[in-house]
């Protein structure tokens, strides 16, 4: 019944909606800016509410009829005082508030019908705007005495969850403060319900005006939404949408105050897999963490860590934060993940630009074990990926010791000798680690391989090849190394370097010079009859055609030397 009556009382009111009273008046004293303003948005909200009255059936709904029941009531009694004697041109601030306060009702309207096919919707939202935004120049004693009495009167009452939405959706600086401080208060009083809100509705509104209002009303918005995703399932389920989390994700841009904030909330949604795997598609969010991760503030570096490690639950997000530089969930899937995931992590490691001090924090956290353990017992894409992971962490010299340690460089030996087919396309990268082995250790010149590995130059390929004479050329270039290349001179080395000279590949030919000079430091003449002259003269020729300078600077080492 009360709901039948609120729509009759609206069908029977809807019509009295009339700006002539406004327009008739003709005394000067009347024509002010604030009494033309008033009139002019009396015409223009007069037509919308009497399209709404011709296109919406408000039977059925009760709500409707209640906000336009609400909103003839302000409208009747704006029209009151505008008729009233009293009105005079000092009183702009007054009618100020009687303009907010019927934005604020059609506001309410707004909110009422937001799941109804109302007509003319995007006007009636940009003239509540405009009417709740509405300010006249307030210069009279009289003008703020009202001011203070009516801020004294919002202060004292409470606002409704209709009247802070509308406050918080298309207020001003204050008046969203103000609705921000009553829907707090509400919700704070045990007021805010299923029975009493739709939080969908809430949640995009608060979300939406977190890009355009002030610092401290960002905050207010965020704990309130921290609040209410811990209270309420439903609340945390209408989170996921991609904006708000976009939303989100850029207040982890401002200050640590609003990082702090922002942080608190994306953690309190991070239980939900679904939330962490948007989170982690959304461009930036993963780099932006990783910083805060590393940055000053302890609060907000222990928060991102936190979230970080939450959302590593995916490895692809995992794979992220390693090339961001935040290498923990990499690290912990090498050790502790599926076979899958350890040739997925290993593989994304190889291929990495990583700089020496991230190849010392990799290798300082234990990830060297467990990939030559790949090495040893896995099959043979885990071989592949883990050896190709130990060549990049292995021209750091820190990391060399702990690759001796594990055992690993007898096996890369014997598997350059290997003739096994499917074992062959595993000889470049061990070659390639040898060769860092050698360069930054001496347990190759104690097993004494180097003659052994110039038997293997002519049956590799042109990678292995280089590799093979860099790590000949870093054994017998040791200090302690003088009986490593008498037995390499011995074992006609000279005879076989020689061919490498006009070799097509830059890299070789370097090498093999390289090498030579080498060679060389013992026994000069003895090496310089060996070479020939021929030989001599096509090193001669590269000092002027070589194309890179590494490569001219070992024929001009090797010259300096012999002639």
């Amino acid at each position: 019944m009360e709901e039948s009556a609120s729509s009759e009382q609206y069908s029977s009111s809807a019509s009295e909606f009339d700006s002539s009273t406004f327009n008739s008046r003709s005394s000067s004293s009347m024509q002010t800016e604030p009494i033309i303003e008033f009139s002019l948005f009396i015409q223009k909200l007069t037509p919308i509410l009497d399209e709404m009255k011709d296109s919406l059936d408000i039977t059925d709904l009760p709500a409707i009829a209640r906000a336009m029941n609400s909103l003839e009531a302000d409208y009747e009694h704006a029209k009151k005082v505008m008729d009233s004697d009293k009105i005079h041109s000092s009183t702009a601030k007054r009618v100020e508030c009687l303009i907010q306060n019927l934005g604020r009702s059609l506001g309410v309207v707004l909110f009422a019908g937001r799941e109804a096919p109302m007509a003319n919707k995007q006007r009636m939202e940009a003239l509540c705007k405009e009417m709740m935004n509405v300010r006249f120049d307030v210069s009279s004693d009289r003008e703020s005495e009202f001011l203070s009495e009516e801020k004294a009167e919002k202060g004292n009452a409470m606002l409704s969850i209709d009247d802070a939405m509308v406050q918080i959706k298309y207020g001003n600086e204050e008046e969203v403060k103000n609705g921000l401080i009553g829907l707090n208060s509400l919700i704070m009083d045990g007021l805010i319900s299923n029975d009493t809100v739709n939080y969908e509705d809430l949640i995009k509104v608060l979300c939406k005006r977190l890009s355009s209002c002030r610092r401290d009303e960002r905050l207010t918005i965020i704990h309130i939404l921290r609040y209410l995703v811990t209270k309420n399932v439903e609340s945390k389920e209408k989170m996921k949408d991609w904006e708000i989390l976009s939303g989100l994700v850029k207040l982890l841009g401002r200050d640590v105050e609003e990082q702090r904030a922002a942080l608190g909330l994306l953690l309190s949604l991070s239980d939900n897999a679904g939330f962490r795997r948007r989170m982690g598609r959304i461009q930036g969010c993963i780099v932006t963490l990783v910083a805060i991760s590393n940055g000053d503030d302890e609060e907000a570096s222990c928060y991102a860590i936190e979230l970080l490690n939450a959302m590593s639950s995916n490895t692809q997000h995992a794979l992220h934060m390693a090339e961001a530089g935040y290498f923990k969930p990499l690290i912990k899937y090498l050790k502790e993940g599926s076979d899958m995931s350890k040739v997925l992590m290993s593989t994304a490691l190889s291929r990495m630009e990583l700089s020496g001090q991230n190849k010392a924090t990799i290798g300082e956290a234990g990830v060297i074990e467990p990939l030559v353990e790949m090495f040893n017992t896995g099959n043979l894409e885990a071989k592949l990926s883990a050896l190709n992971a130990l060549q990049s962490l292995s021209n750091l010299k820190q990391n060399i010791r702990i690759l001796i340690d594990s055992g690993i460089v007898s096996s890369l030996f014997q598997l350059l000798f290997t003739v096994t087919s499917v074992l062959m396309t595993l000889r470049e990268p061990a070659s390639a680690i040898l060769a860092n082995v050698a360069r930054f250790g001496c347990i190759l010149v104690k097993q004494d391989v180097a003659h052994q590995m110039l038997s293997l130059l002519n049956l590799s390929s042109p990678v292995i090849q280089n590799h093979l004479l860099e790590a000949i050329n870093y054994i017998a270039a040791h200090p302690n190394a003088s009986k490593v290349r008498k037995r390499v001179k011995e074992n006609r080395a000279i005879q076989l370097l020689v061919t490498f000279f006009t070799d097509t590949n830059a890299k070789i030919r370097t090498s093999a010079l390289k090498l030579v000079h080498t060679l060389s430091k013992d026994a000069k003449e003895e090496l310089t009859d060996q070479l020939g002259y021929t030989n001599i003269n096509i090193i001669a020729r590269t000092v002027m055609s070589a194309t890179s300078d590494s490569e001219k600077a070992a024929a001009l080492g090797y010259l300096a030397i012999c002639l």
